[in-house]
């Protein structure tokens, strides 16, 4: 029982040993032309220290990286970002809302062959609103 079983197991693993080459793949010769830009998102979870609650929102963001650079600004580009935080609110903060847009430059340095570290330097505009409670 256990020797058919102990067959069965390594004819499967002599047959995925000898397809394994077939799914290899190489580097390129060449790179394929494209927009060299990158599109993300994020989620925030804030504490508003003042508020009775934790606000949620959201984070998008746009990087490009300009391909006409010469060879020492290799990695140089722009990022825009802005940010909406604005979800759960609490019920005495009902208009409370956080909200950023900026930019800047980044850098990302690609010597690594699959981490790419960077860094950046933006500036943004914010905005806070939300009700005082005091009256008029």
């Amino acid at each position: 029982m256990f020797s058919k079983l102990y067959l069965k197991l390594a004819l499967f693993a002599l047959m995925f040993t000898v397809a394994a080459p077939a799914f290899s793949q190489v580097a390129a010769a060449a790179r394929e032309g494209g927009l060299p830009v990158s599109v993300g998102g994020g989620f925030n979870y804030w504490d508003t220290d003042w508020a009775t609650t934790r606000m949620e929102g959201g984070t998008v963001w746009v990087d490009y990286y300009p391909t006409v650079l010469p060879a020492f600004l290799q990695g140089l580009g722009v990022e825009i970002e802005a940010r909406d935080v604005s979800l759960n609110p609490g019920v005495n903060e009902k208009n409370l809302r956080y909200v950023t847009a900026g930019g800047g430059a980044i850098y990302s340095w690609h010597h690594f062959h699959n981490i790419h570290p960077y860094g950046k330097f933006d500036m943004a505009f914010g905005g806070l609103n939300f009700t005082s409670g005091v009256a008029a």
